[in-house]
């Protein structure tokens, strides 16, 4: 975990990926970059490039927490490193309060799942990110239905601020609720 790192940035990540490359079998990788405010797509590209060796991965945790210079170009890296792993079986990404992300990443991730047939466990989270709005909320629950057992959706800790309960109700009528925390919005089968 890097936690509350002002300093850490590109270049401290680029020393992690130097020393994951020499893990070729590695199979789960848990990383957790929160208030890492010199963090910028530079450092997912130069994952997507460094780590090439790496193919054998079933599980992968990333949080990107106050990482306020990670835009939705950096979503498109993260989906070019994401695809090399045909046999990938849990996902959990985690960009909250990363201002710069819009229904574009959004919509870049939800579609690189699209084309993943391997997944059985899925976490997205863009709590507080408050570019993403109800297009993307539409594009994950459209996701969602096709690929899994929807049961519930909980916006994070103040929730998605762009999405509205309007467009909550018109994408989730079929779901029972929708939750937001601290605003009452929650999404759950009926």
């Amino acid at each position: 975990d890097f936690w509350g790192c002002p300093e850490f940035g590109d270049l401290g990540l680029h020393f992690i990926w130097e020393m994951m490359k020499t893990l070729p079998c590695l199979r789960s990788i848990n990383l957790v970059f929160s208030k890492c405010p010199k963090m910028t797509d530079a450092g997912l590209d130069d994952m997507n490039e460094t780590l090439k060796s790496l193919t054998s991965l079933r599980k992968i945790k990333l949080e990107f927490y106050f990482c306020v210079k990670i835009t939705d170009t950096g979503m498109i890296y993260l989906c070019e490193f994401l695809k090399r792993f045909v046999d990938l079986q849990s996902l959990y990404i985690y960009f909250g309060n990363c201002s710069e992300i819009t229904d574009i990443g959004v919509g870049t991730i939800v579609d690189y799942m699209s084309n993943q047939t391997s997944l059985l466990k899925i976490g997205l989270d863009f709590d507080d990110c408050e570019k993403v709005t109800d297009k993307s909320l539409k594009k994950m629950i459209q996701y969602f239905e096709t690929q899994f057992f929807l049961k519930k959706i909980t916006l994070g800790s103040d929730g998605m601020p762009g999405v509205t309960q309007a467009g909550a109700d018109e994408f989730c009528h079929h779901l029972e609720t929708l939750k937001r925390k601290r605003s009452d919005l929650k999404i759950a089968w009926r």
